[in-house]
């Protein structure tokens, strides 16, 4: 349950504030009577006696002056009254004095997680969080950070499970790197990546309509000018060669599936090029963004380097990606070790 404390203005600079009870038996009860003033908390203790119709009265004070010589009031206060008084004062001390009747919500270690948990669930996430972000910018940046972190620790753990399983297609990953574009930002030569459209159509309709030729990922690079970039995916299973030996010179055959992603992202480039980049309403949308099609970049994701076993097999692979212009051909495993380094990099 969480604490509050009601201040009511007395006068000019002070308040009186909730009462702390200290000890209470069925027929009397020990407060201390709190205020509040520019100086810090000051107060009384008084007794209080249950009277016959069931209601609390304060007994009535003692006048010292009246006590004769040796005489005294002592009121003892046991080891958790004292507990109690010394935090309720604590408490205190930072409440403002303002004029008129407050209610101030005391946050602990202990309550902390519950009064989040309370403004959270009444809709106050965004003033939350533009309040901190506007009294404390850096804690803001930080937990910011801590939980753009937390959230690739765990999609790079997820990349790490998939990538051993087979019954994963071309869809679960198209849809894990919608959702991870992070990982292209920094896994591809650094470049930062936005996506424009999942499934985009590259010529002949809109950006977002259908028809035309598709491909798994449209993309832009994030700059002052930004420009297109296509992405196919295949899936960490997709065969990168074929064949049971080499065919001369130690070569060995590509795969289908490799040639023809090559030719289908070389399509897909040339098509948007000349086609959907120049449809009007592609064009307006995407420069109202800052985004330019020149001579867009393509990038294919597929297969593991470790179907690449022998020296010819690996020889073979990279001359071939190295010889392809204008699209990057990346491994699987490439790209989960590329999102560790961005995970590592971070931490």
């Amino acid at each position: 349950m969480t604490d509050t404390i009601r201040t009511l203005s007395i006068g000019k600079g002070i308040v009186n504030t909730d009462y702390i009870l200290l000890e209470q038996t069925p027929t009397t009860a020990l407060i201390f009577k709190p205020q509040v003033h520019q100086g810090g908390v000051r107060g009384w203790l008084v007794r209080f006696k249950k009277s016959k119709d069931e209601t609390w009265e304060e007994l009535k004070e003692k006048d010292f002056r009246s006590l004769k010589l040796y005489e005294g009031v002592r009121i003892e206060l046991g080891t958790e009254q004292t507990k109690i008084l010394c935090e309720e004062i604590e408490k205190r001390r930072d409440i403002p004095v303002e004029y008129g009747e407050h209610e101030y919500l005391v946050i602990s270690d202990r309550n902390v997680k519950e009064v989040v948990n309370q403004i959270l669930a009444k809709g106050f996430s965004n003033q939350l969080w533009e309040e901190l972000k506007r009294i404390n910018p850096k804690e803001a940046t930080r937990l910011s950070l801590l939980q753009i972190q937390e959230e690739r620790n765990l999609s790079l753990q997820e990349f790490r499970n998939s990538i051993d399983d087979g019954d994963k297609h071309e869809d679960y990953w198209q849809r894990f790197f919608e959702v991870n574009k992070w990982i292209f930002g920094y896994g591809l030569n650094y470049k930062i990546l936005r996506q424009e459209q999942t499934q985009p159509n590259y010529g002949g309709t809109r950006v977002d309509g259908t028809g035309g030729q598709r491909g798994d990922y449209l993309t832009s690079t994030k700059g002052d000018i930004s420009f297109i970039v296509l992405v196919e995916i295949k899936t960490p299973f997709t065969p990168l060669l074929q064949g049971t030996e080499p065919q001369r010179n130690g070569a060995w055959g590509l795969s289908k599936q490799l040639t023809d992603g090559i030719t289908q992202l070389q399509a897909n480039k040339s098509t948007w090029e000349i086609n959907g980049s120049k449809e009007d309403d592609n064009r307006d949308r995407l420069e109202n963004e800052n985004i330019f099609t020149v001579t867009p970049n393509g990038i294919l994701v597929i297969g593991r380097l470790n179907q690449l076993e022998t020296r010819d097999k690996r020889g073979t692979f990279h001359r071939f990606r190295q010889s392809v212009h204008g699209i990057e051909v990346i491994t699987f495993d490439e790209l989960l070790k590329r999102a560790e380094f961005i995970v590592k990099d971070w931490e």
